[in-house]
């Protein structure tokens, strides 16, 4: 299925955002020294590792960002993202307890298929209806087993997560509503996770898509950053 979408996107977590300006938002103060505009590596090391451990490509070359995600959790921690110029891509950092430097968790995200719906009725009908595929407690997924993340402590279905994305580039500031779920598996005997993420995005000009995009943990120095 062809990546063809506009500069928003999904992932994580329940709090919403206020919607801020572009130029409110272009400050040097992101985490991982990333900006608009930024050019990002992953480092070779990291590259070789995970090409034989992930079920997703990786980026080839380098990358610059594009876009920008912000993600309010609450109580001084955000969610940013982080979305690249091959748009199969992001970024996803969580900034804890108000330090815009470090960041205690990084992912690289790819997606793997973006189908545009009609309306919210429609994507729930396909992407959830009675099948689980977005809710259930387990998932088969690109020929490898996942268990959910979220509400991992039930049994039962559960409802998926919402959150709102404020998206800014260059010369655009917009809202993102999402209802997600996140799957999760260990990849070998390595610390590393991989995640699968289903995402259900409604844009604030009213366009909904509905995502699959698979992830992996890496760590702050595995990324080259310009």
């Amino acid at each position: 299925m062809s990546h063809k979408k506009t500069w928003y996107n999904p992932l994580s977590w329940f709090i919403k955002a206020e919607p801020k300006s572009a130029k409110e938002d272009d400050s040097p103060y992101y985490p991982l020294g990333l900006h608009l505009g930024a050019s990002v590596t992953l480092a070779k090391d990291c590259t070789l590792q995970l090409k034989d451990l992930v079920t997703f490509d990786l980026p080839a070359e380098a990358q610059t960002v594009c876009a920008i995600g912000e993600i309010d959790l609450g109580h001084g921690e955000k969610l940013f993202r982080f979305y690249l110029d091959d748009d199969r891509f992001y970024i996803q950092a969580h900034q804890s307890s108000g330090d815009m430097v470090t960041s205690e968790s990084i992912s690289l995200f790819h997606y793997d298929d973006v189908e545009q719906f009609t309306g919210l009725d429609a994507a729930f009908a396909e992407m959830v209806g009675d099948s689980e595929k977005m809710t259930g407690t387990e998932l088969r997924y690109a020929e490898a087993d996942y268990l959910r993340a979220w509400g991992s402590e039930q049994r039962d279905n559960v409802n998926p997560a919402e959150y709102e994305e404020s998206v800014i580039t260059a010369d655009s500031a917009y809202s993102v509503i999402h209802s997600a779920m996140l799957y999760s598996r260990k990849l070998g005997q390595t610390a590393r996770m991989e995640h699968v993420l289903i995402s259900i995005e409604e844009t604030s000009q009213g366009e909904v898509t509905g995502t699959h995009a698979r992830g992996v943990l890496i760590a702050e120095f595995e990324l080259n950053v310009l």
